[in-house]
């Protein structure tokens, strides 16, 4: 699990093998992937994710996603990621 309070921010591939807990200022230039919940809460300055954001669970306690909350999908950084990586995408779901 990993929890971020206060300012924090990176930039890359960001894998939480358990819950994601999101409070106070984040900002992210990569793909973030989740593998159980994420429980997003207001606070801080803003929390921007650049990239994309995976979460193989539920974004659970959705009605306080609330403030300077963004996630933006961003085909030009995941391009750039996967030029410094080359990690492959073995299987994709649109749902």
């Amino acid at each position: 699990d990993l929890s971020l309070q206060g300012s924090n921010s990176g930039a890359g591939v960001l894998i939480i093998d358990g819950d994601f807990h999101l409070g106070g200022t984040f900002n992210y230039n990569g793909v973030v992937i989740c593998l159980k919940d994420v429980d997003v809460v207001g606070g801080g300055t803003a929390k921007n994710i650049v990239g994309c954001l995976m979460v193989q669970g539920t974004v659970t306690n959705s009605t306080n996603v609330n403030g300077n909350v963004s996630v933006y999908y961003s085909s030009g950084m995941i391009s750039k990621l996967y030029s410094l990586t080359q990690y492959e995408v073995s299987s994709w779901i649109d749902q």
